[in-house]
């Protein structure tokens, strides 16, 4: 059986996640909940694959690219005790760090 998941709008859990492989470069403007308000362009991998375990302790792979391989890096860097906007550099940083909390992404 093969315990490969691959994400085409499934739900699901990864419990545990660690990133594996990541490859190419995809830029966009990121978010997040830690630091409402804030969001910034950032570079991240434009494929990344993260391995754990589902609920039953089974486990899993889940693979993606584009948002979901944004999404995958950036969760795991939470488990790491990392933001996204600790990456950021420059006046990239610094803009974003100016941003008024409780703003909407986007400037909405």
């Amino acid at each position: 059986m093969d315990d490969r998941l691959r994400v085409g709008g499934a739900r699901g859990y990864v419990v545990n996640p660690r990133l594996v492989a990541t490859d190419g470069e995809y830029d966009g403007e990121e978010a997040c909940l830690s630091v409402a308000g804030v969001h910034a362009m950032r570079l991240r991998a434009a494929y990344a694959c993260v391995e754990g375990v589902d609920v039953h302790g089974r486990p899993v792979v889940v693979e993606g690219t584009g948002e979901l391989a944004r999404c995958l890096q950036h969760e795991t860097d939470h488990l790491r005790g990392e933001l996204y906007v600790d990456a950021l550099t420059g006046e990239g940083r610094r803009a974003a760090l100016r941003m008024p909390r409780g703003a909407r992404p986007g400037g909405a």
